[in-house]
C-alpha cells in the first residue's frame, strides 16, 4: 500500500506526464486503492505494536505526504496513552533502575518526550 505522495512520485520519477498521474490517481482513490487515512489507520496500529513513538510515527507518516491534520486526528483516535509504551519498552529491554540514564537516552532518541519518560520511570520505581 502506498501513500497518495507516494505514488506520485514513483510516476513521476518514471517519467508520466501529470494529467496521466492526475487521472490515474483519481481512479485510485474512487476505487479506494488509495486511500491516505486508512493507510495512515493501519500505520499507526502497526508502529503502536512495534512501540514507536507518537512523535516518530507522526514524522514518518509526514515524510510520506499524509496531511498533518489526518495524522493528528488519527494519532489522537488510536495513541491514547505513551506512558504505557515507555513501560513496555522498560520491561522489553530489562534495565535496572540503575541504568536510569541509560534507558533515559534511549527512550529519547526513540522520539518519547522526556517529562513522559520521567513519569514512567517514577511509576516502576513505586511498583
Amino acid at each position: 500500500m502506498r501513500t497518495k505522495k507516494e505514488l506520485i512520485d514513483k510516476l513521476k520519477l518514471i517519467g508520466y506526464d501529470d494529467s496521466i498521474i492526475n487521472n490515474v490517481l483519481e481512479k485510485l482513490i474512487q476505487q479506494r486503492y488509495i486511500d491516505d487515512e486508512y493507510y495512515t489507520e493501519l500505520y499507526i496500529k502497526e508502529k503502536k505494536e512495534r512501540l514507536y513513538s507518537k512523535y516518530r510515527i507522526y514524522n514518518e507518516l509526514y515524510r510520506k505526504g499524509i496531511d498533518p491534520s489526518i495524522i493528528a486526528s488519527k494519532l489522537d483516535k488510536l495513541y491514547e496513552d505513551e506512558i504505557d509504551t515507555i513501560k513496555k519498552l522498560i520491561i522489553k529491554k530489562r534495565i535496572s533502575t540503575n541504568d536510569k540514564l541509560k534507558i533515559k537516552n534511549y527512550l529519547f532518541r526513540k522520539g518519547f518526550m522526556i517529562e513522559d519518560i520521567n513519569k514512567a520511570l517514577l511509576d516502576e520505581e513505586v511498583n
